[in-house]
């Protein structure tokens, strides 16, 4: 705790601070040292805190830090009690692993119980060491962090051997995400391997996002997530994103019940939200299936939610997906659910962009069918000055004496020297020698 240390029990509260340009360095490069010892390790650069204390943050900003060690645990701020950080932003921060111990959470190791809400880390810069591991280039966890409306980005790590979670890493415990942004953290120049670009589940470690949390922007293996615990996420997305969802509940052995027996089924509706062994044996429910849709034994708050559990491995890309062009997107938890999304845009109408919640009237000159991403050319031949048209068939066909090229909005009459003895041309013929025709609009040489 460069700046702060709380002891057991301690309370501390800081409204409308700024702590700024604060430097904790322990130690020598590794490949200087010389007659051996143990390594030098830093908890919390700037702040730290001792279990059963707690820690409040208000409209506070942490800037221009910079923390150097061989063992690095919180380059900014390592908790062991309680921490609050609210509408807060921790900026410009630099952590060094001087070799061989690693880091973990180069900006914040939180430990306890953390709440950050509409708090930014951004501009963080974290050099490992080609010897150790960097696990949580930002945030480490490992006991119960909850992030609301909170934003992370512009992270760039390099150096180490491995990276596990550019961004965030869950060791254990539960970390949830809520309307939270994970962008543009990135493992740059030498660095052997990167395991979950945002975010790296491990194997005790639970995540829950949801409520408009997205990941974007993100390298590695598993540029989103890299899960080996327990990860989900619950709807809604962002508007115009979605995920692979259901209904979370207890999968039991199937009950039989009589159309007229309401109590049956009542029962068994209460049972798919029960999960406690006394209650369920009261009321007699079925025994418990091995395959679930959902991990609420992890975490069972997850019951009765719409949930996308994510599968073991890596999740590449931007998470949630986007709805694809030509897909109508909707902040309706309704269509969330699939990449169908809202269904296809319109006939007559096109979506060119993904994530599109609106869809565009077609232009004239063109039509568009179901699931249009741009407008199609009335064919040659054809025009039309109306919006909306939805086929090649609405298009008008050219009178005689007339011609239309590909996406024409009105037919043209041939010009003098050329004719158009049929509807429906997409040029003029040219007069042969020995004849001609003075008059435009014509269907005839003479």
């Amino acid at each position: 705790g460069g700046v702060l240390f709380l002891d057991q029990r301690a309370r501390a509260t800081l409204i409308d601070t700024v702590i700024a340009e604060t430097t904790a360095v322990i130690g020598e490069d590794i490949d200087s040292m010389t007659g051996g010892g143990p390594p030098e390790e830093l908890y919390g650069g700037v702040l730290f805190t001792e279990g059963n204390s707690a820690l409040t943050l208000l409209n506070t900003t942490i800037t221009a830090t910079y923390a150097d060690a061989h063992y690095l645990r919180g380059g900014v701020i390592y908790t062991l009690g309680g921490c609050t950080l609210t509408d807060s932003t921790v900026t410009n921060s630099f952590s060094r692993d001087l070799g061989g111990f690693g880091q973990k959470g180069s900006v914040l190791n939180l430990n306890g119980r953390t709440v950050l809400t509409g708090t930014t880390i951004t501009n963080s810069y974290i050099l490992g060491h080609s010897q150790s591991s960097t696990q949580g280039g930002v945030l480490s966890s490992s006991g119960h962090a909850t992030l609301v409306n909170c934003f992370i980005n512009d992270t760039i790590i390099s150096g180490s051997r491995t990276i596990s979670g550019a961004c965030l890493h869950v060791s254990n415990g539960l970390m949830e995400l809520f309307g939270t942004t994970v962008s543009h953290c990135l493992s740059w120049g030498i660095v052997q391997r990167t395991i979950g670009g945002a975010v790296h589940i491990a194997g005790a470690g639970s995540l829950v996002m949801g409520n408009g949390t997205h990941l974007d922007s993100n390298n590695g293996f598993g540029s989103a997530v890299y899960n080996v615990g327990s990860a989900s996420y619950v709807l809604p997305t962002p508007p115009g994103r979605w995920v692979t969802a259901s209904r979370c509940y207890v999968y039991r052995k199937h009950k039989s019940c009589d159309r007229q027996d309401v109590k049956c089924k009542t029962t068994k509706d209460r049972c798919e939200d029960i999960i406690d062994v006394q209650e369920s044996e009261k009321l007699n429910c079925e025994p418990v299936l091995f395959a679930q849709p959902c991990d609420w034994s992890t975490n069972p708050q997850l019951l009765g939610s719409i949930v996308n559990p994510l599968p073991h491995g890596n999740v590449e890309g931007d998470f949630p997906p986007r709805c694809a062009v030509g897909v109508l997107g909707s902040s309706d938890v309704a269509f969330q659910a699939s990449a169908s999304c809202a269904g296809r845009t319109p006939a007559g109408t096109f979506q060119p962009v993904d994530a599109g919640m609106l869809s565009l009237p077609c232009v004239p000159g063109h039509f568009c069918p179901e699931g249009a991403t741009s407008p199609v050319s009335c064919f040659a031949g054809t025009f039309t000055r109306e919006t909306n048209l939805k086929s090649a068939e609405d298009c008008t066909t050219t009178d005689v004496g007339f011609y239309a090229t590909p996406g024409s909005s009105e037919q043209a009459a041939c010009a003098a020297g050329t004719v158009a003895p049929s509807k429906g041309k997409g040029f003029c013929d040219l007069c042969p020698a020995g004849r001609f025709q003075e008059v435009p609009g014509a269907t005839a040489c003479e």
